[in-house]
């Protein structure tokens, strides 16, 4: 079976792909790609220090798809509780007396301890903290431009083992491989980081396509 692990906000390479049934086991690569034997009604479990365990039962359907897509999530851990002293009052001294690891540079300690004095309390504290920023706006798929080939790009892209491990393709055959599937026409929307999942499920289309016809 071949898959994709993928995240909004985290790395999802090097992630734990189990097959709790068959006993066999693997990682994903760069990319969150991963093959394992599997069969309808095993177990699969996708574990990681920093992501929640998933364990998904394949169905009949989850092997009609060319790509198994899971989506895992960062393991939140609640902490009970915690403790400060020696607060004065004022932002501005109390955040360069208090060692505590930076979360976000968008925040400027003495801005904030000015519009809170200014405000009215907490709700001016929260108006602030909770602004909106501008939102950027995507270029288009269909108009996105790669600074090279098809071929190229997807080859510097991806690294050897997903062609030769993934797709099955020969590391000798990837560039012809490559070459193979730009005949379709004008893909560069495939290029998009967008449509990352279009390109993995044409690539693998396109391998089975490629392997099947080569003498």
């Amino acid at each position: 079976m071949h898959g994709k692990v993928i995240s909004d906000v985290m790395k999802i390479e090097n992630i734990s792909v189990k097959n709790l049934t068959a006993k066999k086991e693997t990682v994903t690569d760069m990319q969150g790609n991963f093959v394992i034997d599997a069969m309808v009604n095993d177990t699969l479990r996708f574990e990681e220090g920093l992501i929640e365990t998933v364990d998904f039962i394949l169905q009949p359907n989850d092997f009609k798809e060319e790509l198994l897509i899971v989506r895992v999530v960062p393991d939140a851990t609640m902490l009970k509780e915690v403790m400060i002293s020696g607060l004065t009052g004022n932002l501005v001294t109390d955040s360069k007396n208090i060692k505590v690891p930076l979360v976000s540079s968008q925040f400027d300690a003495a801005q904030i301890n000015k519009d809170v004095v200014q405000s009215p309390g907490l709700i001016g504290l929260m108006t602030l903290i909770t602004k909106k920023k501008p939102q950027k706006k995507r270029a288009k798929s269909l108009d996105y431009k790669p600074a090279k080939s098809f071929p190229l790009t997807v080859r510097e892209r991806f690294n050897d083992d997903y062609f030769t491990k993934t797709l099955s393709i020969p590391v000798d055959d990837i560039m012809k491989f490559l070459y193979y599937c730009n005949e379709g026409g004008n893909l560069d929307y495939l290029l998009n980081p967008d449509n990352e999942l279009q390109l993995l499920q044409y690539l693998n289309a396109k391998s089975v396509e490629y392997l099947k016809n080569k003498p």
